[in-house]
């Protein structure tokens, strides 16, 4: 070969490892500090896949995601920002994920194998049955109606965390509480919040509030900044006064109406003011300008016997006897309540045992969220 074709072949190198060089300047780094964090848990199953890379990159993302370290299957390509939200994920299951990094010279780099664990989503319930009052009458029933609530949640698939504040119940006991759940409350979790007891109208605050024992109470907007702290779904069932209250048949209800024509909000008006990071499911008693009636024959608050009844207590045709597993709300028998079909039901029962004096609320209408299931 001669001299000439030498210099060529050379020349050639030289651009190779010229242009080589060039894309060299290119660098391309590792994704770091995955979300959800490496080895951590959650109970939601749908999450966001965050991770962090270099400013000013000019990258795409892939990524790979598998029930097991060597299983995993790409579920999204392309990426231009370091996210990506993923849904439908088993509870009690761990899940490998990684991502790819890619600029537009073809070079790219994985970052670690990451895991996090998904577990099942846990429910909590309190259970407040206030009789015992200071400043107010005492109430003959809602111990009882805390019981059959909580006798009810016993009897379905999810397995609830139950607490119970009964008879003598003060704020305190309450605010406590809630700051317990928070500590270990997940976003993927269910809390039930039920009350009975009395509640009212504070004019100096033009809110409505649950009141309790010693005088104490949580209005509205302090009972929406407790729910607000918790990141998971939360229900609401409230059998009280004026949103709607809670008093006893034989008192005078001509005097409780006066004050209450003058509400200007409901408790579920005001407890789904403000966006929360879940979604917040409400039944009431009674509208916001009614009372809620307790029955000395039923030995419950009308409201909650029938809330009872619907999730499979015992109804009118013996109604101080045991649950029974009737489950009447299931109008169409799939062994599952919907908000909405517990509504129906408790509004209908209610609103022809009182003569329409009394109409359940709820939030949100038509809403297909399944209240409670059952094997």
């Amino acid at each position: 070969m001669n001299r000439k074709v030498w210099l060529r072949i050379f020349a050639a190198c030289g651009i190779l490892i010229l242009i080589s060089g060039c894309t060299i300047l290119y660098q391309i780094s590792d994704p770091l500090n995955p979300t959800p964090a490496v080895e951590s848990r959650t109970s939601a199953t749908t999450v966001v896949l965050r991770w962090e890379y270099a400013d000013g990159s000019d990258v795409t993302f892939d990524v790979y995601m598998g029930r097991s370290a060597n299983g995993m299957a790409l579920i999204a390509r392309n990426l231009t920002e370091p996210l990506v939200t993923v849904s439908d994920l088993v509870p009690n299951a761990r899940y490998y994920w990684k991502v790819k990094a890619q600029n537009a010279f073809g070079q790219y780099r994985f970052s670690q194998v990451w895991s996090f664990e998904v577990v099942g989503g846990k429910h909590y319930a309190l259970m407040i049955g206030v009789a015992d009052y200071d400043t107010a009458s005492d109430l003959k029933w809602t111990v009882n109606d805390a019981n059959d609530i909580q006798t009810c949640l016993q009897h379905l698939s999810a397995e609830y965390i139950n607490r119970q504040l009964l008879t003598r119940v003060v704020e305190e006991d309450v605010v406590t509480f809630f700051e317990e759940l928070e500590e270990v409350f997940l976003e993927g979790d269910t809390f039930l919040f039920y009350f009975a007891g009395h509640g009212s109208y504070d004019y100096a605050t033009s809110e409505s509030y649950l009141a309790f024992s010693n005088g104490s109470k949580i209005t509205v907007s302090e009972l929406r900044n407790l729910i607000s702290r918790l990141d998971g779904t939360v229900i609401v069932i409230l059998d009280s006064c004026r949103s709607g209250g809670f008093t006893n048949l034989f008192s005078a209800r001509e005097e409780i109406i006066a004050d209450l024509d003058r509400f200007n909000r409901s408790f579920i008006e005001g407890l789904t003011q403000g966006a929360r990071s879940a979604q917040t499911y409400i039944l009431t008693a009674a509208k916001q300008t009614e009372s809620s009636w307790e029955d000395a024959v039923l030995q419950n608050g009308i409201f909650s016997f029938f809330f009872a009844d619907g999730l499979g207590h015992t109804g009118l045709a013996n109604p101080l006897g045991p649950f029974n597993s009737t489950y009447d709300a299931d109008v169409d028998s799939n062994k599952r309540i919907t908000l909405d079909e517990m509504y129906d039901y408790a509004f209908a029962n209610v609103n022809t045992y009182l003569k329409n004096i009394q109409q359940v609320q709820v939030f949100p209408a038509n809403s297909d969220y399944i209240l409670a299931e059952w094997e």
